[in-house]
């Protein structure tokens, strides 16, 4: 039975990474301020068919079901308007995936200071359509 259900998972991963395309058919790079709007198109829904669980030790896949909806306008505007603000900051990178333009994820970084007078660059947000 494990078998089947990874076997299924590996087909519809085979989809979906072919709706995309290639991966280098993605182009990566820092954000520009004109980017911040692009922000709305990214569609966040998503229906999860598998998880992770952790018993006894080890990692399982199991079969489950959950669907996940997009952003609301506002909170899309939310993020918008944090990343207009913070473009051009020298401690806060913006990097973004364009797929023929289109915005399909980024990445929030920022360069905070530790105790011991150390700096290290701190994962704030991951999003992928």
């Amino acid at each position: 039975m494990r078998e089947a259900e990874d076997r299924n998972m590996n087909d519809s991963k085979d989809k979906s990474m072919n709706d995309v395309g290639t991966p280098d058919a993605i182009e990566y790079r820092p954000f520009e301020f004109d980017d911040c709007e692009k922000i709305m198109k990214i569609d966040r829904t998503e229906v999860l068919e598998y998880i992770f669980v952790f018993e006894a030790g080890e990692l399982i896949l199991e079969k489950d079901h959950y669907d996940i909806s997009d952003w609301s306008n506002a909170e899309k505007e939310q993020k918008i308007k944090m990343a207009e603000g913070e473009i051009g900051k020298p401690h806060i990178i913006y990097y973004g995936a364009f797929h023929n333009a289109l915005l399909v994820g980024y990445i929030r970084v920022a360069l905070i200071s530790l105790e011991n007078k150390n700096e290290m660059w701190r994962l704030g947000q991951i999003v992928v359509s």
